[in-house]
């Protein structure tokens, strides 16, 4: 029964319709967790693909993402009949930015190594841990990356806000960055993750 809701779910998220009036972002991102569950529910481990990464690069990146407006405003005024203005409109009426209220301050480390991670699945928890801070009233994020020993880490810490992943949360979290090539270490005002520089492993791994 699970597998053929989970069937259904995907023909709804790939569908032409849905696709023109949701961030194609976040369709790929319910798009992936639908495949893991199938996977993960016929007993297989969901597949990933580690690369070379500069991990600042993709933290910037999506930094960047949920910076802009998630619609071009010229598309209603450039439409040129009913039907591309009725389109329009109703992309600009599902259009939901919940990082609006959110500061991030970005801070990159400098000269750091290249690690091995899955870029989409990084930019998929890194968004869940930024969702959640704007979902508990958080002002401001500060996110940046660096080094410590073998391990390249991008942290997320914000002031005045205690974390905001409950147990379900954080177990969702942890399974999703080690699904990403790396795992989360978490305190009360934030949350790491760590990922290992080139040629080395994760320790304890």
């Amino acid at each position: 029964k699970a597998g053929q809701i989970s069937g259904k779910l995907e023909r709804v998220y790939y569908g032409e319709l849905l696709g023109t009036l949701l961030d194609l972002s976040l369709v790929r991102r319910a798009g992936r967790l639908l495949e893991d569950y199938t996977t993960t529910f016929r007993g297989f481990r969901p597949q990933i693909d580690l690369q070379g990464t500069d991990i600042s690069i993709a933290a910037a990146e999506v930094v960047s993402a949920v910076s802009r407006r998630g619609y071009p405003e010229w598309d209603l005024i450039d439409t040129d009949d009913q039907e591309a203005f009725a389109r329009a409109l109703a992309v600009r009426i599902a259009a939901v930015n919940p990082f609006e209220g959110l500061a991030i301050e970005f801070s990159p480390g400098e000269h750091l190594p290249s690690v091995l991670l899955d870029r989409e699945r990084f930019g998929d928890v890194l968004l869940y841990l930024l969702e959640r801070w704007a979902a508990a009233g958080a002002a401001g994020v500060r996110l940046a990356t660096g080094l410590e020993g073998s391990l390249v880490w991008v942290s997320l810490d914000s002031r005045g806000c205690r974390g905001p992943l409950g147990e379900a949360a954080l177990r969702f979290a942890a399974r999703s960055a080690g699904l990403s090539g790396g795992r989360l270490d978490a305190g009360d005002t934030g949350v790491r993750l760590e990922y290992p520089a080139m040629d080395t492993d994760l320790p304890g791994s």
